[in-house]
């Protein structure tokens, strides 16, 4: 994406997957009207199945999903045709934050990535991350981001396809203003997650009221850009005002609401992880107890985000993303143990679960090449 003019990508845009409006009233979003996911409607020999959202209850699924199809590259592609990647992240004291959330960009297969951080650790993300692009940002006196680097965001999205924000950026009042007005704002599609869900506290349906001013042109039209939210329950809490326990009792009534409150794809993370864009649910079969480790998130935030600059739409890169991390965190448990994983592990077993990938239903579409499209 140039400026604030739309490529055409797959990624651009999740309108259509929207049916109808939110059910919930003024008492909250946890009266929202969604199908719970209950022992009945879970998944047998498939890895996943969409249960669609309906007015009541959703008591068993109706149609199975296949993975989403990322078509293997063209022998003659460059980087440029593979996306760029914008992660925003860290903060003095959360540096590995920004290194693992730009490691899952790369190991995700993004073209080129970009990492943005406060100017005090600028230099130890450089080093630490070699792939990848570096950029400052102005930072306050705490390390973390200061409220003008929001303008600084905004201005590094020309050129970048896809934006990753959130990750290690920190609890700072000021960092908090800069993340909620770059996530709201940024021209680009956006993977919200970590502290940039908590500088949105309370605020979903503000996400999904953004002005049109934050529109871009595509094919004619003007669209919002998308956005993925990646919150863990206690973010999601946050996020929607309510209890960690009230988002676990209806993890999937969560995730709609999520969604349909903001206009987005909500993924809920944790066992049996949920993505929702309101109309549908994907429940993630891949993962284990071993991913249970902090930096794990930023991983999948970056992974994500290089899904969506390759050309899938908001949905299937969730769905796609939650499932390779769960099966790279599976690998690395394999090898290392539960125990003696790390989340850095994570990243390096991305190789090895995209083999898995393409030896299953990444090889149904291939582009030839010279193939124009």
């Amino acid at each position: 994406m140039k400026g604030r003019e739309a490529r055409g990508r797959k990624g651009t845009g999740t309108g259509s997957r929207r049916r109808g409006e939110a059910g919930a009233d003024a008492a909250g979003y946890s009266s929202f009207g969604m199908g719970r996911i209950s022992g009945s409607s879970e998944p047998g020999t498939k890895s996943a199945r969409v249960l669609p959202v309906a007015d009541g209850y959703c008591s068993r699924p109706v149609e199975t999903f296949d993975l989403p199809c990322l078509p293997s590259r063209r022998r003659d592609s460059h980087k440029g045709d593979h996306g760029h990647v914008l992660v925003v992240a860290g903060s003095r004291g959360m540096v590995g934050a920004a290194c693992l959330a730009a490691m899952g960009a790369l190991r995700g297969g993004a073209g080129l990535v970009t990492v943005a951080v406060p100017e005090p650790i600028w230099d130890v993300v450089a080093g630490r991350v070699p792939d990848a692009l570096t950029a400052g940002l102005p930072a306050g006196r705490g390390g973390a981001i200061s409220l003008k680097a929001a303008e600084t965001i905004l201005e590094l999205c020309a050129g970048r396809d896809v934006l990753a924000i959130g990750p290690g950026l920190s609890a700072d009042p000021e960092a908090r203003k800069a993340a909620a007005r770059a996530a709201m704002d940024a021209p680009l599609p956006a993977v919200i997650d970590a502290d940039a869900i908590n500088a949105l506290a309370g605020r979903c349906a503000d996400l999904g009221a953004r002005p049109p001013s934050a529109a871009v042109r595509a094919g004619g039209e003007a669209i919002l850009p998308p956005r993925i939210v990646t919150p863990h329950p206690g973010e999601m809490g946050r996020l929607l005002s309510l209890s960690t326990e009230e988002v676990q009792r209806d993890r999937a009534g969560s995730a709609a609401a999520a969604a349909r409150f903001g206009r987005c794809v909500a993924v809920l993370k944790g066992y049996k992880s949920i993505v929702s864009d309101g109309a549908k649910f994907f429940v993630n079969r891949t993962g284990g107890p071993g991913m249970a480790r902090g930096g794990a998130g930023d991983v999948l935030a970056g992974l994500l985000g290089a899904l969506v600059a390759q050309g899938l739409d908001a949905f299937d890169a969730a769905c796609l993303g939650v499932h390779l991390h769960g099966l790279a965190g599976e690998m690395a448990a394999a090898e290392l143990t539960e125990e003696g994983m790390t989340a850095s592990d994570i990243a390096a077993f991305l190789p090895k679960a995209w083999m898995r990938y393409r030896e299953t239903v990444g090889r149904v579409l291939v582009r030839p090449a010279g193939d124009p499209d």
